[in-house]
This record gives C-alpha cells, structure tokens and sequence, in this order.
C-alpha cells in the first residue's frame, strides 16, 4: 500500500484565530517521553513555537504521542 500523505492536505486552509487540534506520535510508537528529559524537551520546544505564532489552549504529553489545542 503506497501512502498518499499530501492527500489528506488537499484543500485544507489555515485560519487565523482559528482553534486546532493535533494528535502526533512518535515513529514507531516509541515511548521517547516517558523519559522526563524528552517529555521537556518537547514542552519547552511547544513554548517556543507559541512565542512565536501560536497559542497554546492545552496540551497533554502522553509516552509515545501529543494531544495539542492551539489557536
């Protein structure tokens, strides 16, 4: 089976002030944040991001994925 990721990014729009949510996970379900370090890494990284264009609304940083509300 071939993937067709730019697919689903067909005919999609961002929105300014606009709410979004986002569920990621990491490559091959590792559990890459139940190690503290990681877990922060990326906390901080998702900080940063919202200094510079985003909102952050919540979060939840979970083993091996993210759950991200942001505006």
């Amino acid at each position: 089976m071939t993937a067709h990721y730019q697919n689903l990014r067909k005919h999609r729009v961002s929105i300014p002030f606009h709410y979004y949510s986002v569920t990621t996970s990491t490559l091959d379900r590792n559990c890459y944040f139940s190690d503290f370090n990681n877990a922060r890494v990326l906390i901080n990284t998702l900080k940063a991001i919202e200094d510079i264009k985003t909102r952050t609304i919540c979060f939840v940083v979970m083993p091996d994925h993210l759950h991200w509300l942001f505006q």
